[in-house]
């Protein structure tokens, strides 16, 4: 953006139901083209058009404005925002969130976060694929000691079967790294 800002949505469509898929990429398109509501009125926003929407689906989704002294955001659902610092330190972002309802059902709240990195780190952005199979450790391990590029690439391959290598999740994160 012209402003210096860099805009992140990740969702991760409710399964179980029709029009999960439908409901998560209509939610990222949304957050591409909105360019004046705060992360949290985009996504009640969102949730009405989805309640609407002939597809009937329902997503988790997360809509991110990072500036290059902070950032904010804005959850509904089980995918969650870390700030992990160099240091070692982590805190989850969207720890307030509520999980239900769903985008999608007319009846979302979201909760809006923020944050003002004072220090060098990382910022991962992760669908439940992910934290649902990685721990903790393994994902700090991974960003710490490896390396943008290589955590990444651990980091895909986290919700395989150890055995038959298929992933048990679906799976989408976004890792970015922040100079503090």
């Amino acid at each position: 953006m012209s402003d210096g800002s860099l805009r992140i949505a990740l969702a991760d469509g409710v399964s179980g139901s029709s029009g999960g898929i439908e409901a998560a990429t209509q939610a990222v398109q949304s957050w591409i083209r909105q360019k004046s509501l705060a992360p949290e009125l985009a996504l009640a926003e969102e949730d009405s058009l989805l309640s609407r929407a002939p597809h009937g689906g329902q997503t988790t989704a997360i809509y991110l404005e990072l500036k290059p002294d902070a950032l904010r955001g804005a959850s509904v659902g089980d995918s969650c925002v870390w700030f992990l610092e160099a240091n070692g330190s982590w805190k989850e972002l969207t720890e307030s969130q509520r999980q239900k309802p769903y985008l999608g059902s007319g009846a979302a709240v979201p909760i809006p976060f923020s944050r003002i990195p004072r220090a060098n780190g990382f910022l991962l952005i992760a669908s439940d694929g992910l934290w649902r199979y990685a721990g903790v450790s393994q994902i700090l391990e991974a960003v710490r000691e490896q390396g943008l590029a290589a955590a990444a690439e651990i980091l895909a391959t986290a919700s395989q079967s150890p055995i038959s290598h298929e992933y048990l999740d679906d799976l989408s994160f976004v890792l970015v790294s922040w100079r503090g």
